[in-house]
C-alpha cells in the first residue's frame, strides 16, 4: 500500500528523472544590398561555443534564409558571400526560445551590417521589417548604427557584436569582415 509521502516522493523523483525541456529556436532573415536587392549567393552558418557548426542555410532567390531547431544559447553567426563583391561578417549573439530575425545589409567596402529582433518566422521577420518596427531591442552591426524598435538612433556600435539577449554573458567582439 502506498502512503501519501511515498506517492509524493515517487512523483518528485519521476520529475527529476525527466530530461530538461530543450527549447528549439530558429534564426531567419534576409540578405540584401543597399538597394534592398538580394545579395547572392549568400551562406549563413551558426557555430556553438565549441566552434562546431550547428546550423546553416543558403539564401533563396529573394535573399531569405532560415536555420531551424537551435537550442537557446550563445552562438557565432557568419555570413559568407562567396564569389561576390560583397563583404561578410561574423557576429556573436544570444538566442532565446522565441528565435531571432537577423537581417544582413551588405556592402563592397564595409563588413556586413546585421540587425536583429526577437522572433524568427519569415512572415514575422518580413512584417516587422516592412512596418519598420521590431518587437524589442536590436543592435545594428558592422556599419556603426544602433537600431531600437526599428529606428536608428545613431552612435557607433561595437563592430561585429550583437547582444540578442540570450545567455547572460556580455557580448564579445567578433572577427572582422570576411
Amino acid at each position: 500500500m502506498f502512503t501519501k509521502s511515498s506517492i509524493a516522493i515517487g512523483l518528485l523523483s519521476g520529475l527529476l528523472l525527466l530530461p530538461p525541456q530543450a527549447y528549439c529556436a530558429d534564426i531567419a532573415g534576409k540578405v540584401a544590398n543597399s538597394q534592398d536587392s538580394p545579395a547572392l549567393p549568400a551562406h549563413v552558418s551558426v557555430k556553438d561555443k565549441n566552434g562546431s557548426i550547428v546550423g546553416q542555410a543558403d539564401a533563396d532567390s529573394v535573399g531569405h534564409y532560415r536555420i531551424r531547431g537551435l537550442s537557446s544559447g550563445e552562438y557565432d553567426i557568419t555570413l559568407n558571400l562567396p564569389g561576390t563583391k560583397y563583404l561578410g561578417q561574423t557576429i556573436q549573439t544570444g538566442l532565446r526560445p522565441e528565435g531571432l530575425c537577423l537581417d544582413w545589409r551588405v556592402s563592397e567596402t564595409a563588413a556586413a551590417l546585421a540587425t536583429g529582433r526577437p522572433g524568427a518566422t519569415l512572415g514575422a521577420c518580413e512584417a516587422a521589417a516592412a512596418a519598420g518596427s521590431g518587437a524589442g531591442l536590436g543592435l545594428a552591426l558592422g556599419a556603426g548604427a544602433v537600431v531600437v524598435g526599428g529606428g536608428v538612433i545613431g552612435g557607433l556600435a561595437a563592430g561585429g557584436v550583437f547582444n540578442g539577449g540570450g545567455g547572460g554573458t556580455p557580448p564579445k567582439p567578433a572577427s572582422p569582415g570576411i
